[in-house]
């Protein structure tokens, strides 16, 4: 992957937010560090990142497509009550993946997401 301008920005965008964040408010943000970036190259650039392993995109949840820059092995905590989307590591993260791995089965990829309230709509009930 070549060097760009763009593509710095975009990742230092969503490595500065724990919000897993959608790729409209990557643009927005991107958009006040370079004016001039368009939706289609923070989309492309977006694809990149993906395909370079730099970051993951939490699908299948929402209306649109969220992204983390965090790689590491680790699941999601979706909010029922705020909507939002948290970080969450079960204990045994490396279990999880090498269960997929039974069979003979190669498992490159996978994603974890549970349900539920986050720690401050927990807190407030």
């Amino acid at each position: 992957m070549n060097k760009s301008k763009q593509r710095d920005v975009v990742y230092d965008v969503l490595c500065g937010t724990v919000s897993h964040p959608t790729a409209d408010w990557i643009y927005d943000e991107a958009r006040q560090v370079l004016p001039e970036i368009s939706r289609g190259t923070v989309y492309r650039n977006l694809k990149e990142l993906l395909g370079a392993g730099k970051l993951i995109k939490v699908e299948g949840i929402f209306e649109k497509d969220r992204y983390d820059a965090d790689t590491s092995l680790h699941a999601h905590l979706v909010c029922r009550e705020c909507g939002s989307v948290v970080d969450f590591t079960p204990i045994d993260m490396e279990n999880v993946f090498q269960i997929g791995q039974l069979d003979g089965a190669c498992v490159e990829n996978y994603s974890l997401v549970y349900h539920g309230l986050c720690f401050d709509c927990n807190n407030k009930n």
